[in-house]
């Protein structure tokens, strides 16, 4: 069973039949029960924010919500000593030259290393660009 940190970028293809990615994170589900996935509170609030303003759909928001209630150990940023300031550093550190890595998506990379997680769970494509990370590979 390995150690996954899940990306709203998931979660939401799970909840948005429209998005891009939702056939292939509906085949990959299974994950989330095989093994130990955590995310955080900024993913928490991402995932409600962006399917509650695409959808305009409060029940499926609710769901949305529920299931990471249920399915997640929520990592809290606010247990970090320093947070704001770790994420800021990787955040200049991924992009000096170019923006692609969101402060979110750094505070993931920071949860990675401090945790010993083993992948993270994305469909954002700029992860695999990070030399210190691995991202899980999805079932096409």
């Amino acid at each position: 069973m390995s150690k996954l940190l899940v990306d709203a970028s998931f979660i939401i293809a799970l909840f948005r039949k429209n998005e891009d990615a939702y056939k292939v994170a509906k085949k990959n589900k299974n994950i989330i029960e095989e093994h130990k996935c955590y995310t955080t509170n900024y993913v928490l609030n991402e995932v409600i924010t962006i399917v509650s303003m695409r959808t305009k759909d409060i029940e499926l928001t609710k769901r949305a919500y529920h299931f990471i209630l249920d399915n997640f150990t929520i990592i809290n940023e606010h247990d970090t000593p320093n947070f704001n300031a770790q994420v800021m550093n990787l955040f200049e550190k991924y992009n000096k030259k170019t923006f692609h890595l969101s402060f979110i998506d750094c505070s993931l990379i920071l949860f990675y290393k401090q945790y010993n997680l083993e992948y993270i769970v994305s469909f954002d494509g700029w992860f695999k660009k990070v030399k210190e990370i691995k991202t899980y590979e999805f079932i096409e």
